[in-house]
């Protein structure tokens, strides 16, 4: 499970340095949509490579097909003076059409199913990398990937860390749209060491998910659409690290 996730890690973060790089998501005003959309395609290539293949380089290697065609197709707009009127749905279906009908090709149609903990890595990466907030920047995503990205795929994906974990950075998400790099990056340490301390602890995941409930009901019932910093003194916090580790 380690060299999978590592795989996936390394893929993403590839991605993001090409993305970060790159003109045209540079010029285009609804970059982070791009982004996102990219990110979404390049997942589906991979889980469904490695679904197919059970080979990682083999679906590293269309990922990275993917990833270049995406790219290209970018920067074709973006020279042609389109990027501003880019339809992803369009990227995304040219990029399938030049690596999906290879990843089939001449091999079985059957498709040897990922295990469950593999099918919630677009779940997990798409609540990290949090791509609709237009607050972060393609690069300070870059930075979230490295820093964060793998250390929670370790704990959920590769341990006994409940996925419902993550619930409480959406909710926040939901009722923060437009939070700053800074105070994000703060609730991200704080959740990998909030990870940290119940994998030491031992707790079991049935225990994790009746702990996540009764926090999430307290948070509706008392934090809905605060900002963090209302959060913070509402509760008496001491930082904002505090409202994941509280």
């Amino acid at each position: 499970m380690s060299e999978y996730i590592d795989k996936y890690v390394s893929l993403i973060m590839e991605y993001f340095q090409l993305c970060t790089n790159s003109e045209a998501i540079k010029t285009s005003e609804i970059s982070n949509y791009i982004i996102g959309s990219g990110l979404t395609a390049l997942d589906h290539i991979f889980s469904l490579s490695y679904s197919i293949t059970k080979d990682l380089d083999a679906s590293a290697k269309y990922v990275n097909r993917g990833n270049s065609y995406f790219h290209e197709y970018l920067d074709q707009l973006n020279r042609t003076g389109m990027i501003q009127s880019v339809d992803c749905t369009d990227i995304v279906k040219f990029v399938y059409s030049k690596t999906v009908s290879e990843i089939y090709a001449g091999k079985s149609t059957s498709i040897l199913p990922l295990t469950q903990k593999q099918l919630i890595s677009p779940h997990i990466v798409g609540t990290i990398l949090w791509c609709s907030n237009t607050e972060i920047s393609c690069l300070q995503r870059h930075e979230i990937a490295y820093l964060y990205l793998l250390p929670v795929l370790e704990f959920v994906v590769g341990s006994d860390v409940s996925p419902e974990t993550l619930n409480v950075i959406s909710d926040l998400q939901e009722w923060n749209p437009k939070m700053k790099y800074e105070d994000y990056v703060v609730l991200l340490a704080a959740l990998v060491k909030y990870m940290k301390k119940i994998t030491k602890d031992k707790t079991t995941i049935q225990q994790q998910n009746e702990a996540i409930r009764e926090t999430r009901i307290y948070m509706i019932t008392n934090w809905k659409h605060m900002s963090l910093a209302e959060i913070v003194e509402c509760e008496g916090y001491k930082n904002i690290g505090d409202i994941i580790l509280k």
